[in-house]
């Protein structure tokens, strides 16, 4: 299933001109099908994985600074 660049910035909760900025430095892969950019689900979903796997180990790094700090 491919989506539109509006519903994959949707699901990721960003603005389409991010999702653009993703797609043009190959950190989210897009087909150009009939004229028009789509993204592949599974691609998004992907994608927003690792992004919130990141955001998790960062705040968990934050967390232990700031216990450090306590």
């Amino acid at each position: 299933m491919t989506l539109s660049f509006e519903d994959a910035a949707e699901i990721l909760n960003v603005h389409v001109p991010f999702l653009t900025v993703l797609a043009e430095r190959g950190d989210l892969q897009f087909e150009d099908i009939g004229g028009h950019q789509q993204v592949r689900l599974q691609t998004v979903l992907a994608y927003k994985r690792k992004r919130d796997t990141a955001r998790s180990s960062a705040l968990g790094e934050l967390g232990e600074i700031d216990g450090h700090l306590l």
